[in-house]
């Protein structure tokens, strides 16, 4: 096998395309051992920036919550439009996606929080890594759900409020 078709390189080009928003979950392969992978490395990502403010065992809590919170509330919209038959691809999509721009984030949160005061490059950077992640995350449940583009975007908006307010009373329980 050449390396231009190995499994790990198409792999990466798959989430590549997702991430460009030019795939679907669907183009996925359907493996256990690699969606523990991605949600591992989810979670780890999710710590890692966490840790950036919060003392290490809320990090971890926080960032082990939402990844729980991202699979519960997947699986929930999955099986109310009747498609939980999709929840592996669209979490393996969500999670795979999410810790690659995870990595991304954390050299980027970390200068922003100890760079120069009021550095503006940094800060913009980090909102554009936010917006970047919000459109996949729109695209892969726009996709998985077969709904439209704004309803996608609603559901999103809806998640992040979600999913912030939920935090908000996790950091409080644990303070």
């Amino acid at each position: 096998m050449s390396q231009s078709d190995s499994p790990l390189r198409t792999t990466a080009r798959l989430y590549w395309g997702l991430l460009l928003l030019r795939e679907s979950p669907e183009v996925l392969p359907i493996s256990q051992p690699w969606l523990q992978t991605l949600l591992v490395g989810y979670s780890l990502g999710n710590i890692a920036i966490a840790s950036l403010v919060l003392p290490l065992a809320q990090a971890v809590v926080m960032g082990v919550f939402n990844t729980l919170l991202v699979c519960a509330a997947t699986a929930l919209l999955l099986w109310t439009r009747g498609l939980g038959n999709r929840l592996h691809q669209t979490l393996s999509a969500l999670t795979g996606c999410g810790a690659l721009l995870n990595l991304l984030s954390i050299p980027l949160v970390w200068v922003t929080l100890t760079g120069p005061r009021g550095a503006f490059l940094p800060a913009l950077l980090n909102m554009g890594m936010a917006v970047w992640g919000f459109l996949v995350s729109v695209t892969i449940l726009r996709h998985a759900l077969s709904v439209a583009l704004e309803i996608s975007l609603l559901v999103n908006i809806g998640l992040f409020v979600g999913y912030y307010l939920l935090g908000q009373q996790v950091l409080r329980f644990f303070n």
